[in-house]
């Protein structure tokens, strides 16, 4: 336990030294756009007007990261109204202190995500493979990086893995296994209302919580049910909002056309350097006349899924090469028939700011754990967890059909470096066998 405790202090230092490394550097696309809702949500403005001249209400972006980013903001106090959208797209940055703030308190939940990694293979393989997760997660370089930015991810990760931990809480046995499961259900909701993809873990924490036998009785089928009545709960009162606000059903968020759109459109398509991957909307002449048209955001969103799908059914295969694409450039290998080489490195530089240095150490981190990774789930222990719970990180990569990144990549990060843990635990357990029989 003092291990632990102590492997979480060191990973608190890790990230808070960090997070000050990387003060005043220029924010970019995503946390860009995070800071300007936390200055509109600390300011007593609610959520911004959407990046479009028609104004208006929008839930293009999760609430969850926003609310958290604008409650630290407010805490620091100092925070301004940002500009309307005309002058943000000309090129308004943030203020660098404000910003900062938040690199902090990613900091903090940066930590929360190795303490719960940890947590997780504990759970599932004991003492010494939970140690061994935490010590990987610790130090392990892109979940550092992913935090020196104003990224919704480690928010993200953080409710993921307490999703699981409550999950496999259930299976200890039938004291308290209802409470369990709804706060999973807390768990998965709230990350739902941070990335608008977070609904795709429900179905694999019901079947992670749906043990009892028979399964179609009453006691089996009311774990699943009260994990997503927890989501429901959860997700509801934003759902209302954007009824009120919207004038339509938008469960979370009105991003997935738009993303959709980014990907699935003739200019992504016919791209040498960056074939199949994922683009600004606008950039393609065919959707930038859809915006220039757009009265709403939901009337926007459900327009550009209209246009995404058309093209789907009109090249069904294509759906193939961006999952083919984008799996390689998350792993490196864009050079294998997905365009330029590089991409992945150029992406981490684009989007945190660090140096090629770092980025260096960040893909060479990637390559170590994926080889423990290998080594770990070769384990006859990690073919005794679950299967269902290798459904969490298959659902989230399904992500890989619309976008790539090292920030994409990341919600399944935890679960390799729980599979590489446990590769080191059994490593140190042969060594300590071979050790005792020579004595």
């Amino acid at each position: 336990m003092r291990l632990a405790a102590a492997l979480v202090v060191f990973a608190l230092a890790v990230r808070v030294v960090a997070a000050v490394a990387s003060f005043g550097t220029p924010l970019a696309f995503d946390p860009r756009d995070y800071d300007r809702y936390a200055r509109s949500i600390a300011t007593g403005h609610g959520y911004p007007h959407p990046f479009a001249p028609y104004g208006g209400s929008t839930a293009y972006r999760p609430p969850g990261f926003p609310a958290l980013l604008g409650a630290v903001y407010a805490v620091r106090g100092g925070a301004h109204p940002p500009p309307g959208w005309r002058v943000y797209v000309g090129g308004y940055q943030p203020d660098p202190h404000q910003a900062d703030a938040g690199r902090v308190a990613q900091a903090l939940v940066g930590t929360a995500v190795v303490a719960l990694t940890g947590l997780v293979a504990f759970q599932l393989w004991g003492r010494r493979a939970g140690i061994a997760a935490l010590a990987l997660a610790t130090v392990y370089p892109p979940l550092v990086i992913v935090g020196v930015s104003l990224f919704s991810e480690p928010l993200f990760i953080a409710f993921v893995l307490g999703a699981v931990a409550a999950a496999l809480r259930t299976r200890a046995g039938p004291v308290h296994a209802l409470r369990w499961a709804v706060l999973s259900g807390v768990f998965a909701g709230l990350a739902w209302l941070t990335r608008s993809n977070g609904f795709t873990v429900l179905p694999a924490l019901c079947l992670l919580v749906w043990t009892a036998r028979p399964r179609l009785s009453r006691a089996a089928l009311a774990m699943p049910a009260v994990l997503l009545a927890g989501a429901v709960l959860v997700v509801a009162p934003w759902t209302v909002r954007n009824a009120v606000a919207l004038h339509a059903f938008v469960p979370v968020s009105t991003e997935a056309g738009y993303t959709l759109a980014g990907t699935y459109n003739a200019t992504s398509a016919r791209s040498q350097a960056y074939p199949a991957g994922w683009i600004p909307a606008q950039d393609d002449p065919h959707n930038a006349a859809l915006i220039r048209r757009a009265t709403s955001d939901p009337g926007l969103a459900s327009t550009m899924l209209r246009s995404s799908l058309r093209y789907v059914r009109a090249h069904p295969s294509y759906v193939a090469k961006v999952a083919y694409c984008n799996t390689m450039r998350m792993l490196y290998l864009e050079r294998l028939g997905c365009g330029r080489s590089g991409f992945g490195k150029r992406n981490f530089l684009n989007e945190t700011g660090i140096s090629g240095g770092v980025a260096d150490l960040g893909i060479a981190g990637f390559a170590v754990l994926v080889l423990l990774a290998i080594a770990g789930g070769a384990t006859r222990a990690a073919r005794a967890a679950p299967a269902t719970l290798w459904l969490v990180p298959l659902f989230l990569a399904t992500a890989v059909l619309v976008v790539s990144g090292n920030r994409i990549r990341a919600p399944i990060e935890p679960f390799l470096i729980m599979l590489g843990g446990l590769a080191l635990a059994n490593a140190y357990g042969e060594l300590r066998r071979v050790h005792s029989r020579r004595r």
